[in-house]
């Protein structure tokens, strides 16, 4: 008949229309996903770094928690031929009526950091016992951990000690504050490993005037 479209036309259009559809699915369907990541980026996902920040300040601070050496009250007794008496912190006393004393003087590291120690005494045994010195008087201290490993780099026993101090030695060299004299240069300051010993001993000339005698003894730490 004439005029009438062949049918394979038809069918080819049908199939150039479905694929057109498909292709335009698949196009808004990328384009979706495409928004959908850029807006997730851009909105739901985001991000930023906080801080947590503290200093530790540096302390220095000593103690002493044995603060005194108290003999009390005696004298030499001549008539027993003695001319002096010698009294000490480790449980030496002569002469009378003195106290009996074992305990010396003990100092404390409280500091966060090793730190030097001075001591400073402020007589010495002609101001503290006796003012002429042709009676013999003396006035002495020694100093050592109390706790092991307390005078050392990283707690390592004794080794920053003044040796020249490990035995009773007059003070007379430590009676210029602030200077002193250094007992220890490495102070270690951690738990059990922090505490000196400053033993004193005097020796009193039976010739000393009566009357009671003080001596101030200070320590002075400083960082390394």
């Amino acid at each position: 008949m004439v005029g009438e479209m062949p049918s394979n036309i038809g069918s080819n259009t049908t199939k150039f229309l479905m694929v057109v559809a498909i292709l335009a699915v698949a196009i808004s369907l990328i384009s979706f996903i495409s928004n959908y990541a850029s807006y997730k980026s851009s909105g739901f996902v985001s991000v930023d770094t906080a801080k947590a920040n503290l200093t530790i300040e540096s302390k220095i601070d000593i103690n002493f928690t044995v603060d005194g050496v108290n003999w009390g009250t005696g004298y030499v007794n001549v008539t027993d031929g003695l001319t002096n008496a010698t009294l000490n912190t480790e449980g030496d006393m002569g002469g009378t009526g003195w106290n009996h004393v074992t305990q010396g003087l003990v100092l404390e590291s409280l500091s966060n950091q090793n730190v030097t120690i001075n001591l400073t005494s402020s007589n010495d045994a002609l101001g503290f016992i006796d003012t002429d010195s042709d009676h013999g008087s003396t006035y002495m201290w020694k100093i050592t951990e109390d706790e092991v490993g307390s005078c050392g780099p990283n707690g390592v026993p004794g080794s920053a000690l003044n040796s020249s101090l490990l035995n009773y030695k007059s003070v007379a060299d430590a009676t210029s504050y602030p200077d002193g004299v250094v007992v220890c240069n490495n102070f270690y300051w951690g738990v059990s490993k922090n505490q000196l010993l400053i033993d004193i001993q005097v020796n009193v000339s039976a010739d000393a005037l009566p009357g009671a005698r003080g001596s101030i003894i200070t320590a002075t730490a400083a960082s390394l």
